[in-house]
């Protein structure tokens, strides 16, 4: 038998080498029976942790509020109830059979617990108890199990090709900076989470989002993984829908290797930033741009699409104040260049204006969220001090408000173009809130007078974005060393101390003028980005194929107006999104591309509408249907 296998094999290898051989597909493809009982052995793992949690609950209740014992456990019991959506949906079972078999591997797995309470088996199936190692092994099997025995075959081979390397090459980086890097907003962040008081200095969304992943597990470990496995799932749905395009797979391995091996992302990923899924959120978007503009806007004609487009848009206004500029621009040339499609754009706009009244009413009135301080301040005051520091036009009047908040030799003293932190004291910060409108107006009095000082002081502070070589005597921040907060501080230490030493020596090489204008600099991979999305643009020909470049381009756009520190993480976006654009740029002309699975329920739409009106060929004739259908309706 072992023979006939390997025979088969080798005939496979020789005869069918464009196509998978049959030994991958019957092992891809699972037969209906195995993958329920793949699907029945994991719930029966899974409820191994709810049954840990009621044993430990029974014996010592206090045991509940030990992290390490409980929370992880209840966790991953949790995971086990969707085990229910996925026999329904992908086992084909039917509903009563679905329960049956749920309710017989909760039932067996708590009882396995209670019947053996000691053994091999049992500090095997008690996740919690497991080193960090084999917990994270473990974790990530479980998710690579069912999803190897519920995915068909072009999804399994995304997963390997554009999910896994860049996840694989993200988890060293965790390993050696375990359990992430937080800086001194990080900590400001996690202390509110903590203490439950949030104020919206730093997003709240942001602050609740890490808020809501530590209650499985109190660990920034947890947040890194989220950020890890958010990155990579994303990208990975752009390089799908990419190579479904027809983009050619060197290209998209180019692509996976850039993203998996450059070391910003690496760094960046492992770093309690909101800038980072904030990044990954745009690069959301800019894909959902890219498929709405290859459909000439037909992809918000369905509901999913158009949900999911509304949660992105969302996510991106919240995760950071700056998002609202991309966020509304998205929004505004969506309706320029697909306004004939009104209905979807409009339900698209009242969507996000219910999430967007939703998260600023109910929920910030339900945790008691405080007003934070306006970012634009920041610029303001940064532009008010350049005009000070080079002598210009102040009004006595002005300097009456303004000397309330600095003393007038301050103003020139703070003043440094490329870093407005210290011209801001927490002690003024309630006086600005409170004449926030006076201190516009004020502003805007100024800037009418100085327009020539604004304008440079603006091109010196915005450097970061526009700039690719280092400028001289001035102030930059690419990698974060790690704050550990005293209440965790036990949890901090690399698992790869040594790996950790030769990452933190490239970073700080990496960080200096001969390498900085390629690596941390941010201004070169803006470029290379408009010109791979001019070139996309150019190929569509439409004036519309420019439209997955706006998100990009206002962010960067608004940040160079109130730019407040010249740190690279503030345009992570655009590392993210060049290889999405260098792919797109390289996407076959429409003609040659082969339609995506979307595309085929619209032509099928369409046909059936439009055929019995249309005297050129016939349903029934699938020759002519095939011939007339050479293009992807876009």
């Amino acid at each position: 038998m072992l023979k006939n296998f390997f025979f088969d094999l080798y005939q496979d290898l020789r005869r069918h080498m464009g196509q998978p051989p049959v030994w991958y597909r019957k092992l891809v493809d699972f037969s209906p029976g195995l993958r329920r009982l793949f699907l029945f052995f994991f719930a029966l793992w899974q409820s191994a942790a709810i049954g840990k949690s009621f044993l430990l609950f029974f014996k010592d209740a206090t045991i509940l509020f030990k992290v390490s014992e409980s929370l992880i456990a209840d966790f991953f019991g949790l995971l086990s109830f969707a085990i229910l959506w996925i026999l329904y949906r992908y086992a084909r079972l039917s509903i009563q059979r679905m329960v049956l078999v749920a309710m017989a591997a909760y039932a067996s797995g708590f009882l396995l617990l209670v019947m053996i309470p000691v053994s091999p088996l049992f500090s095997i199936l008690q996740f919690p108890a497991l080193s960090d190692w084999l917990f994270f092994a473990a974790f990530g099997f479980q998710i690579l199990f069912v999803f190897m025995a519920t995915c068909k075959k072009n999804c399994l081979e995304s997963f390997f090709y554009f999910f896994l390397p860049p996840f694989l090459v993200y988890f060293l980086y965790f390993l050696a900076f375990y359990p992430g890097n937080m800086s001194g907003d990080s900590l400001i962040q996690w202390k509110q989470l903590t203490a439950l008081q949030f104020e919206d200095w730093h997003p709240v969304f942001h602050t609740l989002t890490q808020w809501f992943f530590t209650r499985f597990w109190i660990s920034p470990a947890i947040v890194s993984l989220f950020q890890m496995t958010f990155l990579a799932a994303i990208f990975a749905q752009g390089m799908h829908y990419l190579r479904r395009q027809g983009v050619p797979l060197p290209v998209l391995f180019f692509a996976v290797a850039y993203m998996a091996l450059h070391p910003v992302m690496g760094g960046f990923v492992v770093t309690l930033w909101k800038d980072v899924p904030y990044s990954i959120a745009l690069l959301w978007l800019t894909i959902i741009a890219m498929k709405i503009a290859d459909t000439q806007g037909k992809w918000l004609t369905f509901p999913s699409h158009l949900l999911q487009a509304g949660v992105v848009v969302a996510m991106v206004y919240f995760f950071r104040h700056n998002g609202m500029a991309p966020a509304l621009v998205f929004l505004a040339t969506l309706f320029f260049f697909y306004g004939r499609r009104w209905v979807p754009v409009l339900l698209l706009m009242l969507l996000f204006f219910g999430f967007y009244k939703t998260i600023k009413g109910p929920l910030f009135h339900t945790i008691k969220a405080e007003g934070g301080f306006p970012g634009l301040a920041y610029g303001i005051t940064h532009q008010i001090a350049a005009v000070a520091y080079h002598n210009g036009t102040i009004s006595d009047q002005h300097w009456k408000f303004l000397n309330k908040i600095l003393p007038q030799p301050y103003w020139k003293k703070l003043y440094i173009p490329y870093k407005s932190d210290d011209l801001i004291y927490l002690n003024v910060i309630p006086f600005i809130n409170a004449n926030f409108n006076e201190y516009v107006r004020i502003w805007m009095d100024i800037v009418k007078k100085n327009p020539e000082i604004i304008a440079n002081h603006i091109l010196q502070s915005s450097s970061l974005i526009w700039r690719i070589t280092y400028p001289p005597n001035s102030y930059f921040f690419s990698f974060c060393k790690s704050h550990p907060p005293a209440s965790i501080e036990a949890q901090f230490g690399s698992k790869f101390p040594e790996l950790r030493k030769y990452f933190v020596e490239m970073y700080r090489a990496l960080s200096k003028p001969k390498y900085s204008w390629f690596t941390t600099r941010p201004a070169l991979y803006l470029y290379l980005t408009i010109i791979f999305a001019v070139m996309a643009w150019i190929k569509s020909g439409r004036l519309r194929g420019i439209f997955p470049l706006f998100p990009v381009l206002a962010n960067a756009l608004a940040l160079m107006l109130v730019l407040p520190v010249q740190d690279t993480r503030f345009m992570f976006p655009v590392y993210l999104t060049l290889p999405l654009f260098l792919a797109y740029s390289l996407k076959p002309i429409m003609s040659q591309a082969r339609p995506t699975a979307f595309q085929k329920r619209v032509k099928d739409t369409v046909l059936k509408e439009a055929l019995p009106f249309s005297g050129e060929f016939s349903l029934n004739n699938d020759t002519e249907k095939v011939q007339r259908w050479k293009t992807p309706l876009v």
